[in-house]
């Protein structure tokens, strides 16, 4: 089969290499489409943990072309989603439903070969059947659709108050729509001024989007928001954004930590959070909401179609990536279908 083989970082090649051999309990997945997250764009730059060589590719949808042994009910033609990511099944955080702090969790295309590729092997019970009317361009995003159902399970917003969003990328324009379905009063984003990007945001609900170039920036929002936002959540995965949303916030406010991180942030202003006692959290993985996301995706609560920019085949693979970090290339969400 043909895949896009990590081989070191920094280093990238479509080419063949076997098919996987299914064990007991697993599925071979004919990939359709492939989001393009930035964690995996970490991981081919050697800035999040990996084996290498590896395949990239964690969200990811297809079909049922091979099962192996018992199998829960799946069968081959089905339409599925993966989960990106497993765990053991066994230890504490398993047994109580929060595999993403298992020690040995399984990472698509980080700890196992991942879905850039025309097949993968999972495990039969990380497969989800995806109902007619999701497309698999739109299901490629549920796992960062189940993040953002965890963030706001975690943040608990309340209707008539106001938000902040750090970031117009893919998963910040998947939460404004969350923040504007659950009626919050202003919903704000606040972007690098890229047109597309502001553009989509308006589109998805946001009620202003503003530039992190605007000298005047806190002053501007909070005459839009008397007293400074309820809520910030930082998305952007700069880290120097994270010193911004504690800046922003209003005294009791809540602050969420959105990204996965390249680096650490030396300047932080920590006296801020006894000034204004606000509330740190950490938003880590999909908390096991894939039906719930799937679920939105079936009754259009969330749009995704607006945020896939580029699409790639599998064999301009290496492109994707490079598209991802070219500006003037304006992406936001690129999609790979094999």
């Amino acid at each position: 089969m043909r895949a896009l083989v990590c081989e070191q970082p920094g280093s990238l090649k479509v080419c063949d290499v076997p098919v996987p051999v299914l064990e007991d309990g697993e599925a071979l997945v004919r990939v359709k489409c492939v989001g393009l997250c930035g964690t995996d764009a970490l991981i081919v730059d050697g800035l999040h943990p990996a084996k290498m060589p590896t395949i990239p590719g964690h969200e990811a949808v297809g079909l049922v072309e091979k099962l192996q042994g018992d199998c829960g009910g799946l069968a081959v033609g089905d339409r599925v989603y993966m989960r990106g990511s497993y765990g053991c099944g066994e230890c504490p955080a398993c047994r109580a439903g929060n595999h993403a702090n298992c020690k040995n969790r399984k990472f698509l295309g980080g700890d196992v070969d991942g879905a850039m590729a025309e097949f993968i092997k999972v495990p039969a019970n990380i497969l989800y059947k995806l109902p007619d009317n999701v497309t698999f361009s739109e299901a490629q995003s549920i796992t960062s659709i189940a993040t953002v159902i965890n963030l706001m399970d975690r943040m608990q917003p309340e209707p008539g108050k106001s938000a902040v969003v750090i970031g117009p990328g893919h998963n910040g324009l998947i939460l404004v729509q969350a923040l504007h379905n659950a009626g919050l009063e202003k919903v704000v984003m606040i972007g690098t001024g890229r047109k597309v990007s502001t553009d989509i945001a308006y589109e998805l609900g946001a009620d202003h989007v503003f530039s992190t170039r605007d000298p005047d920036l806190k002053k501007n929002i909070y005459e839009m928001i008397p007293g400074g936002p309820d809520y910030v959540i930082e998305s952007s995965g700069v880290a120097a954004a994270f010193g911004q949303a504690i800046d922003i916030v209003r005294p009791d406010g809540k602050v969420m930590v959105f990204s996965i991180y390249g680096k650490n942030l030396d300047d932080v202003p920590i006296r801020l959070f006894y000034d204004k006692q606000m509330t740190v959290s950490g938003v880590k993985g999909t908390g096991n909401l894939y039906a719930e996301a799937i679920e939105m995706l079936a009754k259009g609560e969330v749009r995704i179609e607006p945020i896939i920019t580029h699409r790639f085949s599998l064999e301009d693979s290496p492109a994707a990536f490079a598209c991802r970090k070219d500006r003037s290339a304006n992406a936001i969400r690129i999609i790979i279908e094999p």
